[in-house]
């Protein structure tokens, strides 16, 4: 198992893409010499297992163990088979129905939960039959103990057949041999299956169940053996199939084994089975889709066909609300863990009693987030992959290039998958969270209430009226009726009023005959008015407290339901790009997780600020909100003593104490997310920053500058002098360089002194691929030079500006005026020249908005005559004192060809300039020539 250098340099100064340490000699088969560890004998004991399991849940459902369990567990006993009871009972109309062969076969088939589960069920029992069929046929072509066996038999299944010399003469008096014995513990994994799917067609729904999930799970596991036989090898180039030499047999087996175990749990429909047995309910499509339909959401398609037509969808039309969401059943699921009325514990924070109610979907999170962490990093790992595969041109490749695309577009797929599902499951969580809090809230928000009510009327400190009040439930509260009979409904019905009259004593009955003896208050009333501040008690702003607790508490506390993001995905994810990292950038990524963790307690400083805030926010909007309710439960006095403007400037001083917190709140919000947007650039920073291998090595490395002379030549000349130049910078053709073999062979050879002259226009001409294009290209420096002797050199003089005009001509996205002034400060006179000598002026008439016209990507409104135009005009407008045109005129015709001789090269814009053209039509050097 190698690894590559994580660019590194080598003698030949390659660079190379650093790879991940190859992951296939993890799961390459070992040769083994037991029988009992072949992994074809996996799946019998698994089987094995699956029928060990059974036993005893079969043996914990028979009635006097379920008493023994119940009694040891302290709980009253179950009748399980409630649901078979109710479940099975036959219908009105098949009770009255003849009795008949068709009626049992409806009846049987309503019972297996429809016709759609039932052809599922059947077509796996045929498709274990089938396999037990493919087996015993594999059993009699095998191969006996006397019998000869193909090369090829040996080396596909080499991992068993290499027992030594020894066993030869034990070998001969043997029945069968170890392949068929192998096949023979596969053909009774085979029948077992067969009768756990004969059996899942004939036993009542919940031994169904528990017979269906023991028969995926072991074809499962079977397919699992088969793919790691057979099917993994595929995707290699040094592993065979192991179980290739029985030809069609294996890929049919697999084939069928695949449709058993993988399509068919996928695609059959879930039975649906109510909560209460008793009193079921129609059921929610969720809850009988399949596992594929669940994924993908596509049991949801009806209702969005429906509200596609129908833009008001009425409430009849929505599915029906599943019976695990109904409040009844939260309730009960919930309050004997929240509610310390009906179970009395310790004092512990809420969050303890959510987590134990939602164990279970906490749990599902764990594994999706895990889930998520991996495949988010598996795209990454199959990019340098397929990078380090196209690098080597294949060599030493052990996993075939399709199987890392392939994982690209899982990675994708599976981890929308896994966040559709998280989110599905929070979503959930957090609606059932706020039934329960809003349901807990308010039962107790009626015995709190009269508490408070009892302490306000006048009694004492001490007294324990006002504090005796205990919560109960719906069950309780019907036990007590029970018990105390009519005098209990009077006292309930006596205490109703009281509990729902906190501030509005004013508008009872026994106040509303004293009103005429109240003399007119000179003020409206307010919390704040008195003989000094009103401590904040347990019952100061009781009532805003609780509208606050259903509301804007309730949603700070399934806002955190997201909490495993942070203690356990981050971490994880962290921990994972930190390895990754560390393969490819070596001791500098450990640099970007030291700035990550120092800069850790920045965030963490802003958000306690941002805490600090939030609880004083919620104490003025407490206070606000106690101030409207007392409001509204005296707005008839408000009315009648005029005090709506005091009332409202009330109001409004809160509201402005709210406001002032939830500004400051913002402010510290926006400030968090721009650190949250910068620590991650300066991790970055310092991370390439240390890492400067890549930079040293062109720095220190072979490469040569641009200005390779030796001191004693013309520092001004313009040429070359017994230079070398290559498109790479060794010789011969490079297996990783990423260039064709031509390119990569190249070389542009100049012997002796080749100097071009100063303010003059020098003709570069040859036929086609001789080296024109290179000889510029190596003037710029964009070739690696090679000095053949100690007076080599090349040079090209930057100081007067130097321009170059592709033969490729090159525009921007933008005008035509902007493409030719290039940047460069826009003259008007020199401008219209360049316009005119370069046969612009007529093709700017025909755009209608002349040289403002934009040009489009690769400028493709323009021709290639007026690219090519557009590329001259640049560089002759440029102030540049040398010019490099590559073959300006290949792309004009012959006329436009001689506008350009004849204005340009011969005008007054490249007089005294240094011009380096090259040419390759005859003709055109034939016209050429008359300007030297």
């Amino acid at each position: 198992m190698g690894s590559q250098a994580v660019l590194q340099r080598n003698s030949d100064d390659y660079f190379h893409i650093s790879v991940i340490p190859d992951v296939t000699a993890l799961y390459a088969p070992k040769p083994s010499t037991r029988f009992w560890k072949h992994s074809l004998l996996y799946p019998s004991y698994v089987a094995a297992l699956s029928a060990i399991i059974l036993i005893v849940q079969f043996t914990l459902r028979i009635s006097f163990v379920k008493r023994w369990v119940a009694r040891i567990r302290g709980a009253p006993p179950v009748d399980a088979d409630e649901y078979e009871a109710v479940e099975q009972r036959p219908s009105a109309a098949t009770s009255n129905m003849s009795a008949g062969f068709l009626t049992e076969i409806k009846e049987y088939i309503r019972l297996q939960g429809g016709p759609v589960i039932c052809a599922f069920g059947v077509m796996k029992l045929l498709s274990c039959l089938a396999l037990v069929g493919l087996t015993i046929y594999a059993v009699i072509i095998t191969p006996g103990p006397g019998e000869p066996k193909t090369t090829e038999f040996f080396e596909q299944d080499s991992d068993v057949y290499t027992e030594g010399k020894k066993k030869k003469k034990h070998r001969k008096n043997q029945l069968f041999s170890t392949a068929e014995w192998h096949e023979i513990a596969l053909c009774a994994f085979y029948t077992y299956a067969s009768l756990l799917a004969l059996l899942s067609l004939s036993t009542r729904p919940r031994v169904r169940r528990l017979l269906s999930a023991h028969l995926s799970t072991i074809l499962l596991f079977a397919f699992g053996v088969f793919a790691y036989r057979d099917l993994f090898p595929l995707a290699t180039y040094t592993l065979k199939p192991k179980d290739g030499h029985n030809g069609w047999l294996t890929w049919t087996r697999i084939g069928i084994l695949t449709f058993a175990g993988i399509v068919i749990p996928l695609c059959v429909p879930q039975v649906y089975t109510p909560l209460d047995p008793k009193n079921p309910v129609p059921p929610n499509p969720e809850q009988t889709a399949s596992l594929l339909s669940f994924v993908s959401f596509s049991f949801l398609d009806s209702v969005i066909l429906q509200s596609r037509k129908n833009p008001h969808l009425p409430y009849e039309d929505l599915p029906p609300l599943a019976d695990y969401d109904h409040a009844d059943h939260l309730v009960k699921r919930s309050f004997h863990t929240l509610d310390p009325a009906v179970k009395p514990t310790k004092e512990r924070h809420f969050f303890w009693g959510l987590l134990s109610v939602f164990r279970v979907e906490y749990t599902k999170l764990v594994l999706i987030v895990i889930a998520k962490a991996f495949i988010s990093l598996s795209g990454p790992i199959a990019t340098n992959r397929l990078l380090y595969y196209l690098e080597s041109k294949g060599k030493d490749a052990v996993i075939r290039p399709w199987v890392w695309a392939l994982a690209l577009f899982v990675s994708q797929l599976g981890g929308s998958i896994a966040i559709q599902w998280y989110i599905w499951i929070a979503t959930r969580m957090m609606i059932h969270t706020e039934a329960i809090i809003t349901q807990l809230v308010f039962e107790h928000s009626l015995k709190i209430r009269l508490a408070e009510d009892v302490s306000s009327s006048g009694s004492s400190p001490g007294s324990k009226s006002a504090s005796t009040s205990i919560p109960q439930t719906p069950e309780r509260r019907a036990s007590t009726r029970e018990e105390t009979g009519s005098e209990g409904s009077g006292a309930s019905d006596e205490a109703g009023p009281a509990t729902t009259v906190v501030g509005s004593e004013s508008q009872s009955p026994a106040t509303k005959g004293k009103a005429k003896d109240v003399p007119k208050p000179t003020s409206p009333p307010s919390s704040d008015s008195g003989k000094g501040p009103k401590p904040e008690g347990h019952g100061a702003n009781l009532v805003g407290k609780i509208n606050n607790l259903v509301s804007t508490d309730l949603g700070n506390i399934t806002d955190g339901r997201d909490f495993l993001i942070v203690i356990l995905l981050s971490p994880l994810l962290l921990g994972l790009c930190i390895w990754f990292l560390y393969s490819i950038l070596g001791w500098s990524a450990f640099v970007g997780l030291a700035v990550m963790l120092i800069s850790i307690p920045l965030p963490g400083w802003v958000v306690k600020l941002v805490q600090g805030l939030q609880v004083e926010r919620m104490k003025k909007t407490d206070g606000r909100v106690q101030a409207i309710t007392e409001t509204m439960s005296v707005l008839r006095m408000i009315k009648l003593f005029g005090w709506e403007k005091k009332v409202r400037a009330q109001i409004a001083t809160k509201r402005e104490e709210e406001l002032h917190y939830i500004r400051n709140t913002s402010l510290l919000n926006l400030a968090n997310m721009n650190i949250n947007w910068v620590l991650p650039l300066l991790t970055m920073i310092a991370t390439f920053a240390t890492y400067t291998e890549l930079l040293d090595r062109y720095a220190t490395g072979k490469e040569v500058t641009i200005d390779a002379m030796p001191p004693t030549a013309d520092r001004i000349a313009i040429g070359f002098s017994n230079a070398t130049f290559s498109w790479h910078s060794t010789n011969g053709s490079t297996p990783g360089s990423g260039q064709t073999p031509s390119r990569r062979n190249f070389q542009l050879r100049i012997e002796g002194d080749l100097l071009f002259k100063k303010n003059k226009i020098n003709l570069i001409i040859g036929p086609t691929g001789c080296g024109k294009t290179s000889l510029l290209m190596a003037l710029l420096g964009e070739m690696h030079f090679k000095p053949e002797a100690v007076d080599s050199w090349f040079n090209l003089p930057r100081d007067g500006g130097v321009a170059y005009a592709a033969q490729e001509s090159w525009v921007q996205n933008a005008t035509i005026k902007d493409n030719i002034l290039f940047g460069a400060p826009f003259d008007e006179e020199r401008y219209k020249k360049v316009l005119n000598q370069c046969a612009l002026e007529r093709d700017l008439t025909l755009f209608e908005g002349g040289d403002l016209t934009e040009v489009g990507e690769k400028g493709m409104t323009l021709s290639g005559g007026q690219k090519a135009r557009v590329t001259l005009a640049r560089a002759v407008y440029s102030n540049a004192q040398t010019l490099l045109l590559d073959d300006i005129l290949s792309a004009l015709d012959v006329h436009t060809s001689r506008w350009i001789v004849d204005k340009c090269l011969r005008g007054d814009l490249l007089k005294d300039r240094t011009v380096l053209l090259v040419v390759s039509s005859e003709d055109f050097v034939i016209c050429l020539l008359a300007l030297t």
